[in-house]
């Protein structure tokens, strides 16, 4: 095995021993899993569902201006229910 020394400020050890409390492991376990697991990957991935997630939200945000401008011009409150139902739908999926 080879050694390794980490040097850390004080806030950071303060964390990496916070951390190593909750996942009740070694500071040289939690070092192996962080090494072992592919961080850039995960990192990539929350990125893209993050994308995902903002895309959606514009999409029902546009959806909702186009009712709240309609329900100003028209007194059609069927009609508005049913975009607002196909509004909340799209959301659910």
């Amino acid at each position: 095995m080879k050694k390794l020394t980490v040097r850390l400020d004080e806030d950071d050890y303060n964390l990496l021993v916070e951390q190593c409390k909750i996942l009740e492991c070694t500071q040289n376990q939690f070092f192996r899993e962080l090494l072992r697991k592919s961080l850039a990957t995960d990192i990539e991935e929350y990125n893209t569902t993050l994308k995902e997630i903002f895309k959606t939200l514009k999409i029902a945000s546009n959806n909702l201006n186009q009712i709240a401008k309609k329900s100003h011009y028209s007194n059609d409150v069927e009609a508005i229910k049913k975009e607002l139902n196909e509004l909340w739908q799209s959301l659910k999926e």
